[in-house]
């Protein structure tokens, strides 16, 4: 958070835009905001599994775009967007000379055994490109509040004056527990590498099961299945109740806590955010409230 803070205070001024898929994580729209840039949001094409729309990136170009954000695998859908799909994006970006900010949070929480393709694996980016990086999630490092930043020399070094103005740096114990998680995830057969193998199977397994309870209210959701991160992202079928109504109402009502999609960008409403990140037991719990809610609206 951070480095995307940092880096979106840096390059963006008064006026500029900032391209961003719709949905997309809240917190960047609010960082765009706050660096007093404007948000210009392209679809994302849900019934083709949330994947990105590049012909609405092109159109939505206009002489104020600086930049273009990203998050792949995407929160709050879970997408995980294709080396097709973002070779495509950064030509754009390297045609129009836009900054490229990529948040690679969940880069390594990918099911199905699919590929995850980085924009930082493209050289002719570079010096377009910030890619940032997170411990709280690969290391379950939550509350340490260490990240960092992948760019090029010309544009760290202007972030830095920016974040030294903002953070200073990360805790001193928290810099130590990272190079700590570092050193037990070196080598493919290390201790740390089949942690991180048991947690992204223990991701997918909950996936599964958020998928299956899923299932059983049809009646009031319809979703994709998400390809990397740990959230769902339902689409709400019940006529006449927008994503914070219901949101309320299941939290008031069902005493479970849901995100309303209103919150991720203008089509984001008509849905609400679910996370697989708590335990099989946990989510099971929250979704047994949810059928008993269900009935109770169903009359049964």
């Amino acid at each position: 958070m951070e480095a995307l803070a940092g880096g979106i205070a840096t390059i963006i001024e008064r006026g500029d835009e900032v391209l961003l898929p719709s949905p997309n994580y809240s917190s960047h729209i609010e960082q765009i905001l706050f660096a007093e840039g404007q948000p210009v949001f392209v679809p994302a094409l849900e019934d083709r599994g949330w994947r990105l729309d590049i012909e609405g990136f092109k159109a939505a170009i206009t002489p104020r775009t600086k930049a273009i954000l990203l998050c792949s695998p995407m929160n709050p859908t879970g997408a995980v967007f294709s080396e097709q799909e973002l070779r495509a994006l950064a030509e754009i970006a390297l045609d129009r000379n836009l900054f490229v900010i990529a948040d690679e949070a969940y880069d390594f929480l990918v099911y199905d055994n699919l590929p995850h393709f980085s924009l930082a694996s493209l050289p002719e980016l570079k010096k377009n490109l910030m890619a940032t990086y997170s411990f709280s999630k690969i290391y379950c490092m939550t509350g340490w509040r260490v990240g960092y930043m992948y760019a090029s020399a010309r544009i760290i070094d202007q972030v830095l004056k920016v974040h030294d103005a903002f953070n200073i740096c990360a805790p001193t114990i928290s810099q130590y527990a990272a190079l700590a998680a570092l050193r037990q995830t070196a080598g493919r057969h290390s201790a740390g590498r089949q942690f991180i193998r048991d947690l992204v199977a223990a991701l997918a397994a909950r996936r599964e099961t958020i998928c299956r309870r899923l299932d059983h209210l049809s009646r009031i959701f319809s979703y994709q299945k998400p390809q990397g991160a740990y959230y769902i992202f339902p689409k709400i079928r019940l006529e006449g109740l927008n994503s914070m109504d219901l949101a309320i109402r299941l939290l008031q009502e069902a005493k479970v806590i849901t995100i309303p999609g209103s919150g991720f960008g203008p089509t984001g409403e008509g849905h609400i955010r679910l996370s697989f990140g708590g335990t099989e037991q946990q989510i099971n719990a929250a979704f047994d409230r949810l059928d008993h809610w269900a009935h109770r609206q169903a009359g049964d």
